[in-house]
């Protein structure tokens, strides 16, 4: 995923860059779309770091048991299951492929600004796997 594949974010001028600095965005997409729970850490440009654990929701055990918190059998391929990792716990919240800012609980508009985007892209990286592409 390169940002000419995303809209372009930048912060003060300078525009983000969407790669994992632990991996690349392809090889996050594919494990997803396998059903792994996998770690993305973050150092788009801005200054800061990033550590999100990604969980797919049509994981084989967790898409069974997500009905009762809102997330039907039948929806779990359109759900990720995100912590955004902090030293002192995370902060968790469900990211579909139209995430935007105000559905991540952090207080930062900065950080729910940039994990959108991010998230968002990440989704259109898995849909092309989904598609074979």
């Amino acid at each position: 995923m390169t940002t000419t594949e995303l809209e372009l974010l930048q912060y003060h001028g300078r525009a983000m860059d969407p790669k994992p600095i632990n991996t690349t965005v392809r090889r996050l997409a594919e494990g997803l779309a396998a059903g792994q729970t996998l770690v993305a850490q973050l150092e788009p440009g801005d200054g800061t770091f990033y550590g999100l654990l990604v969980s797919p929701a049509w994981s084989p055990y967790l898409e069974r048991e997500l009905g009762r918190f809102g997330v039907p059998q039948r929806s779990a391929r359109d759900f990720l299951i995100v912590t955004y990792l902090r030293d002192s716990g995370g902060e968790q919240f469900f990211a579909t492929d139209r995430v935007e800012g105000f559905d991540l609980p952090t207080r930062n508009e900065w950080t729910r600004t940039l994990l959108a985007w991010w998230l968002r892209g990440l989704w259109r990286e898995i849909e092309n796997v989904r598609a074979g592409r």
